[in-house]
């Protein structure tokens, strides 16, 4: 089976109905699917990579470590391919919330605030929920990169957190004041 989906790759239609049934060759074969994904990665064209990043949550339940590959390449990208995977990032959690918080870390710093907001709109609450005190510093991120479009979202979140934890509140002021950004945690 290897060698004839290893001929079908190079044909862009084939490749695109391989990237479909990746799901479904997990069941089968998860290192021919991890094959298949790795070239794609590695040689796709940004049509086949958003096509995959589509997948991520699909594929995340049959295989974490394939899912996380597929959101880690994702995410280093600036299309959106990024943008498509930060919202498996809410499946990920519940799957493996340490590796869920090193990528929400990651894409609160993201270069796309397309990417930014998607996070705050599908991941922001898993995260608050994982790290309700925001130790990792997403929230900060958040803050100060100032997206018009989430900082509404975002400043209702650390409300809350201050809420819950006063002391949060007050670090959470404390650790802006240190990169030069006033924040008040009343409305």
């Amino acid at each position: 089976m290897g060698e004839r989906i290893e001929k079908r790759f190079t044909d862009a239609e084939w490749s695109s109905i391989l990237i479909q049934i990746i799901p479904h060759i997990l069941r089968i074969d998860t290192y021919q699917a991890e094959a298949i994904v790795n070239k794609i990665l590695a040689s796709g064209g940004e049509k086949e990579r958003i096509e995959i990043a589509s997948l991520a949550e699909r594929i995340i339940s049959e295989s974490i470590q394939i899912g996380k590959l597929i959101i880690d390449a994702s995410i280093d990208e600036e299309n959106d391919a990024a943008v498509i995977a930060t919202s498996a990032l809410s499946i990920l959690a519940h799957h493996d919330p340490t590796a869920f918080m090193a990528r929400a870390m990651k894409v609160s710093q993201h270069r796309n605030p397309r990417v930014r907001r998607r996070f705050v709109d599908s991941g922001l609450r898993m995260a608050m929920q994982i790290d309700p005190i925001d130790e990792k510093g997403i929230l900060v991120n958040l803050i100060k990169f100032n997206d018009e479009n989430s900082r509404v979202r975002v400043e209702r979140f650390a409300r809350e957190m201050a809420q819950m934890n006063p002391d949060a509140g007050i670090t959470l002021v404390h650790r802006l004041a240190k990169v030069g950004i006033e924040f008040r945690l009343s409305e």
